[in-house]
């Protein structure tokens, strides 16, 4: 397993396909243990929406091998999150927001819920009112990512 790269959030997020396809993706939730970063325990309809994205199904690429938490330098074990269970560290999530699309690693769910981790106020609102994953903006959007 692998340790994520750092990225300040909503800093430019360098990924060549995004640019390629004219994205200008702002990183969030590439956390690392030397680097600060705030709490707050999150709301759980955020954490129920967000584990959506997190879904294999929805990453926009995946990670090979899975990523370590970068918090711990562990693998990590599968959440359970309203009954149902989610494998984070294998993928790489976008999530639309109102003018800005952000990438964060699918382990942002582990770090919300088992760190604390408080992402930016626009990811947040991003998560609970931009396109939801199973909303055709969003799958068309996904498929563009991935069929590249």
């Amino acid at each position: 397993m692998l340790h994520s790269p750092h990225y300040p959030d909503l800093s430019p997020y360098p990924s060549e396909i995004d640019e390629v396809l004219g994205l200008q993706p702002l990183a969030v939730g590439w956390l690392h243990r030397r680097k600060s970063f705030a709490k707050k325990k999150s709301d759980p309809r955020f954490v129920a929406r967000l584990s959506q994205f997190c879904r294999p199904d929805n990453h926009a690429f995946p990670f090979r091998p899975p990523l370590r938490c970068a918090l711990e330098n562990h693998a990590v074990d599968p959440l359970q999150i309203d009954g149902e269970h989610f494998a984070v560290g294998g993928g790489e999530i976008r999530v639309i927001g109102h003018e800005e699309i952000f990438a964060a690693p699918d382990l942002i769910l582990h770090y919300v819920v088992v760190h604390q981790y408080q992402p930016p106020p626009e990811f947040v609102s991003a998560v609970m009112h931009g396109p939801a994953p199973d909303s055709a903006e969003f799958r068309a959007f996904i498929r563009a990512i991935q069929n590249f």
